[in-house]
């Protein structure tokens, strides 16, 4: 019986650079583990940005943790600076901040904006608003008259208002239960405040996964998984809809080879192969009308319990050998 690895599956984002000793992720890095300029110039953000190689590293480590990945392989410098576009419209449109080299959590609280109305196009920051301003146009029945283009975001994505109605300010301890962890003590000065570099990591932590910006902040190549979640801003709807309808229909995964293709084919990027898969794992039984999403925690489900019988199998061998 062929055994399936997740750790195999876990790992398989490649580094768009590789480390030596003087370079953390292919850019060279300080005696204390910070990136140099050259980082800094290939991400677009202003040299006084401090960002720590640990940072990154952490983000990607986390990024490769899962049986289903979004990127194959991610420019972490990009990605950065994807959201360095927006954190730094957000500053400027802020006088109390804009000047600010670190930021208490006063500051954050009085002065930073709860949302902000952004161009899905061009993602030109419009308008800021306050908690409470936005806690009176949730009183007075939400936003109106925002033109279709448009998006009202929050700036710190939080799930606490998602079963209430009253909007919540954001939790100033903005670089903790992100995305991905963060090392506090590199982010603050010797004040105990926030340092912009903070803001910024803390703002790609929160929000990096939500599906909230008008565009990804990611910038990387998107496996067919990514595909499907609209993450390849390169490809149509019509597209899209094409992985959408290689996974209709009844996917045979009852042993643990069609299980590993299945997830081969989920994490790569190739779409061509990816249908020829999908047609080869076809069943000609009907699939009860299972959504994509049905389908995928159906592979989950039974990927873990072939883990488990196999874990179950070996401990049966060596309780018959005691």
């Amino acid at each position: 019986m062929l055994s399936v690895n997740f750790g195999s599956y876990n790992s398989n984002i490649t580094l768009n650079r590789q480390n030596s000793r003087n370079e953390v992720l292919g850019y060279k890095v300080d005696n204390k583990g910070y990136f140099t300029s050259d980082f800094n110039e290939a991400a677009g953000i202003p040299k006084d940005y401090k960002i720590h190689s640990n940072t990154m590293q952490s983000f990607l480590k986390t990024e490769a943790n899962g049986t289903f990945q979004s990127y194959k392989n991610i420019d972490i410098a990009k990605t950065l600076g994807n959201a360095y576009k927006i954190v730094s419209q957000l500053l400027e449109k802020s006088p109390e901040l804009s000047s600010k080299q670190s930021f208490s959590k006063e500051d954050l609280a009085n002065y930073f904006p709860q949302n902000y109305r952004i161009d899905k196009q061009s993602g030109e920051v419009k308008q800021l608003y306050s908690y409470d301003e936005i806690k009176q146009i949730s009183q007075s029945g939400g936003f109106k008259n925002i033109s279709s283009n448009e998006s009202i975001v929050p700036s710190f994505f939080t799930m606490d208002n998602e079963q209430g109605s009253t909007p919540k300010p954001f939790d100033t301890n903005i670089l903790s239960k992100g995305y991905f962890k963060i090392d506090a003590k590199q982010y603050t000065d010797e004040n105990g405040k926030l340092t912009k570099a903070g803001l910024l990591v803390g703002f790609l932590s929160k929000n990096v996964h939500t599906g909230i910006t008008p565009k990804p902040l990611i910038s990387g190549e998107t496996t067919i998984w990514g595909k499907i979640q609209g993450l390849d801003e390169s490809l149509s709807q019509s597209e899209v809809n094409s992985l959408d309808k290689a996974l209709s229909g009844t996917l045979n995964l009852t042993n643990p080879k069609a299980v590993a293709t299945f997830l081969e084919a989920m994490n790569d990027t190739d779409i061509q192969s990816f249908k020829e898969k999908m047609q080869e794992l076809k069943s000609p039984q009907d699939n009860n009308g299972k959504s994509i999403m049905e389908l995928i925690e159906e592979v989950i489900g039974k990927h873990l319990k072939l883990l488990l019988n196999n874990e179950n199998k070996v401990k049966r061998s060596l309780d018959m050998k005691v």
